[in-house]
């Protein structure tokens, strides 16, 4: 079931919405990067077309045009198509295909999946344990709250996990990896990505590439004092390092950095380490 806005007023949902997830994203400067975008684009909003689903469960299509989506209650199922496209999920567990252009889509309450297919795509997942795909193309992925799964696959993507335990992966391209708070699990994937944990006790992945993890926590403050917080780890999955041993020999204090040394131009830098906090306990290798 599905019917076009006929009126401003039925636009109105979606542009409150995402005018408080926008300045609400952006006062909290997770996503400073992504700000100057969504400003250029919030004017688009006036011109959309619009379509409303219903308290039950909806199938929403967009048209060759940019589109404004709404499934309100219901677990909705939502394809933008072409044209750069707004859409929001409301409550219940929602499905989200962005199609040809950057769109913006925001899942509010419920366990969503999303898409984002092609375009330099926006996808807030809300509250709830969403599953968010980026698709090709330089995406920014927040899982805001829950336990989300958020993979940024082709591009050069942005991936902030938000509040929850969280699983960010952030596929090809030079990517950037925040988990933000919780116990989040980040591999970077092939290319060159930075990695922040933030709060929680974090995991970090590397398997190739020149990766960098801004915040490892070893649970020693400079001055060789517990912090009280347990130390962070790292799994190791390349060719040719199968324990701590293989690992150190190809370890070096490089400034108040740690930089492991693999060939092929393949690096992991611990910024801020110093050598002597690191044990074997901090290290996995499959």
């Amino acid at each position: 079931m599905m019917h076009h806005a006929e009126s401003a007023s039925r636009k109105e949902p979606l542009m409150a919405t995402l005018s408080y997830r926008y300045y609400a994203v952006t006062y909290a400067d997770m996503l400073a990067d992504v700000a100057d975008t969504l400003d250029a684009q919030m004017d688009r909003l006036d011109s959309l077309n619009g379509r409303t689903g219903t308290m039950g469960n909806d199938k929403l299509n967009g048209t060759s045009g940019d589109d404004g989506l709404i499934g309100l209650a219901g677990n909705d199922s939502m394809s933008g198509g072409a044209g750069v496209d707004f859409m929001l999920g409301g409550t219940g567990d929602d499905s989200f295909w962005g199609g040809d252009q950057g769109d913006f889509l925001f899942g509010d309450s419920g366990n969503d999946k999303f898409w984002g297919q092609s375009g330099n795509d926006f996808i807030d997942g809300g509250t709830g344990n969403d599953t968010i795909f980026g698709g090709v193309g330089n995406d920014s992925l927040y899982g805001f709250y829950g336990n989300d799964r958020l993979v940024g696959e082709a591009g050069n993507d942005s991936l902030y996990g938000g509040y929850g335990n969280d699983n960010l992966l952030g596929g090809a391209g030079k990517d950037t990896l925040r988990g933000d708070f919780g116990d989040d699990t980040l591999s970077g994937g092939a290319g060159n990505d930075l990695m922040s944990g933030g709060w929680g006790h974090d995991v970090f992945v590397f398997d190739g590439g020149a990766d960098k993890i801004i915040d490892f926590e070893t649970g020693l403050r400079a001055d060789g004092t517990e912090t009280g917080a347990p130390a962070e780890a790292v799994t190791i999955n390349i060719a040719g390092i199968d324990n701590y041993a293989e690992l150190m020999a190809v370890a070096d204090q490089v400034g108040k950095n740690i930089v492991f040394s693999f060939g092929g131009g393949n690096s992991l830098t611990l910024e801020g380490v110093p050598m002597g906090q690191l044990d074997a306990s901090m290290f996995d290798f499959v």
